[in-house]
């Protein structure tokens, strides 16, 4: 058996989903327009104060951001380290490997 056929057979499945998702999900209330060089800045401005009023200054999305940041990886937690096989994980990325050089 070739061991390439269930790579091509996932690649064709990869493109028909593409395919069907290209043609059948449209932006709603997207009509895109022309636009001249010098009305980038001003659009770039806008879609920055639109950001800050519908973003920052909404105390749900403010707290969503603010606690984003502090997300942490569940192999640093304490608990995760206490472990003997969450060791070689949590190891592997602080301990780089020795140089046979």
């Amino acid at each position: 058996i070739n061991l390439s056929l269930p790579y091509l057979a996932r690649a064709a499945l990869v493109l028909m989903a593409y395919a069907v998702g290209f043609k059948t999900m449209h932006e709603i209330g997207f009509t895109p327009r022309t636009m001249q060089l010098q009305g980038i800045v001003g659009e770039m401005r806008k879609v920055g104060r639109a950001g800050i009023t519908y973003g920052w200054r909404a105390p749900a999305v403010r707290a969503t951001s603010a606690r984003s940041g502090l997300s942490v990886s569940p192999a640093t937690t304490p608990s995760a380290r206490n472990r003997p096989q969450a060791c070689s994980v949590v190891c592997a990325y602080a301990i780089p490997a020795a140089s046979s050089a």
